[in-house]
């Protein structure tokens, strides 16, 4: 009895699993067999498309189709190809045309930025879309094959970073940044946008624009009680030589009270508490105030322009020394203007009484050589009260240039502080 109850239970189970696994492949949906796909390989290699056999010649082939595409841009059309890392340059001398493809487009100069990385790009001019540059060779219009020039982003990118003031209220502004001095202006007044760079050049010594015994003789006239105009063209190297005067005396005698006045800051200054700075538009109270209020040993105007010029005269006349610059191609001209900014203010004055009132002046000038601009002193008057004597060239003997040196700023005898500036000059 127990056996046949055993056997009829291994029956039911065996049925109630086959149940079971019905159940489950009802549920799971029928089977689906897959076949893979054959494929059929071709028995002979595929032939290129430009019909090449390897790589080498596909890449050739490339750049002679895309040479077809651009034939002004191919490497031998150029002049000098010059591969740096902001980007690549493609010269055209006698086209005055350079091709810049950028690598590297930083902010805020973005598409600009290799130009002013190059080394020889000294100045860079926009006006809407065209671009120009300045190098020892020249200037270049500058042409970017593969990039759309965006003046008005590039312009306010630079106003953000420089912290130059620009708005519709005040659509120039000036500012430096990063060793550039950059000014910037709205189409609201040029009509297109506009950039004007310029590189911040290293101020050279004194020694490298002029002679050794010249140089000391210039600083013994800044420390002497007169008023010193340097006059030239414009670019003829008059800030140029105004800085690094102003350098040179620093280091010879930096315990001195030096208060410059500009309009625009372009003068790049030694850092020294004693050295000051103030620029505004109003230079007649500017150089006012610098006078009876800043207490300097030597005052210096970045330039002067016009109406600021009896200001100029009574701190000349007052004994402090005092520099300046002043715009014109020649010491006579330079005279004859002068008498006409004083005749606006002062009914009576003629050209032969300027040397009562202006003492020294130094003429610079902007010679070209294959190796850039060279800039030089060509002339060098002092005036006696009643005319102007040229010292230089040639250099006079020191003692009769010494006789024009009445007196010094510098508590020591006159021959011991010459003596002192030749030997350290």
């Amino acid at each position: 009895m127990s056996e046949a109850v055993k056997i009829l239970q291994k029956k039911i189970s065996k049925v109630n699993s086959k149940k079971q696994v019905k159940k489950k492949q009802k549920t799971a949906g029928p089977k689906i067999k897959l076949k893979a796909p054959r494929i059929s390989l071709p028995k002979k290699p595929i032939k290129p498309s430009l019909g090449i056999s390897n790589l080498s010649e596909y890449i050739a082939k490339l750049k002679e189709s895309k040479a077809k595409e651009h034939p002004d841009l191919r490497y031998d059309n150029f002049d000098l190809v010059e591969k740096l890392k902001e980007g690549t340059f493609g010269w055209k001398y006698n086209l005055r045309e350079v091709y810049v493809w950028p690598k590297v487009m930083t902010e805020p100069w973005l598409q600009i930025y290799p130009l002013v990385r190059h080394p020889k790009v000294k100045e860079v001019f926009i006006r809407g879309k065209n671009i120009g540059i300045t190098t020892p060779e020249g200037r270049f219009k500058v042409i970017f094959p593969e990039n759309n020039l965006i003046p008005e982003k590039i312009i306010m990118s630079l106003a953000i970073y420089s912290g130059a003031q620009l708005s519709i209220s005040k659509p120039h502004a000036e500012a430096d940044y990063n060793g550039w001095r950059i000014l910037l202006s709205l189409p609201e007044v040029s009509i297109e946008p506009e950039l004007v760079a310029v590189r911040l050049q290293r101020i050279p010594q004194l020694t490298e624009i002029v002679d050794r015994e010249l140089a000391a003789r210039l600083i013994l006239l800044m420390l002497s009680k007169t008023g010193i105009t340097i006059t030239g063209p414009s670019g003829s190297g008059k800030t140029t030589l105004l800085n690094s005067m102003l350098f040179t005396l620093h280091r010879l005698f930096p315990y001195l009270r030096i208060c410059i006045v500009e309009a625009r800051a372009e003068l790049q200054l030694p850092s020294s508490p004693l050295i000051s700075r103030s620029r505004g538009e109003n230079l007649t109270q500017l150089i006012r105030d610098a006078f009876y209020l800043m207490r300097p040993d030597i005052l210096v105007l970045g330039e002067l322009r016009g109406e600021e010029i009896l200001s100029w005269i009574e701190v000349c006349r007052a004994g402090i020394p005092s520099i300046t610059t002043y715009h014109s191609p020649s010491v006579k001209k330079a005279v004859e203007s002068l008498a006409i900014l004083i005749r606006s203010s002062i009914e009576k004055i003629e050209p032969s009484e300027i040397p009562r009132l202006f003492d020294v002046f130094i003429k610079t000038e902007r010679k070209v050589s294959p190796k850039g601009f060279n800039y030089t002193v060509s002339e060098i008057y002092i005036s006696d009260g009643n005319k102007f004597n040229k010292i230089y060239p040639p250099n006079i003997p020191d003692k009769k240039f010494l006789k024009f040196i009445d007196s010094i700023i510098v508590d020591e005898d006159v021959e011991e502080v010459y003596s002192y500036i030749l030997k350290n000059i």
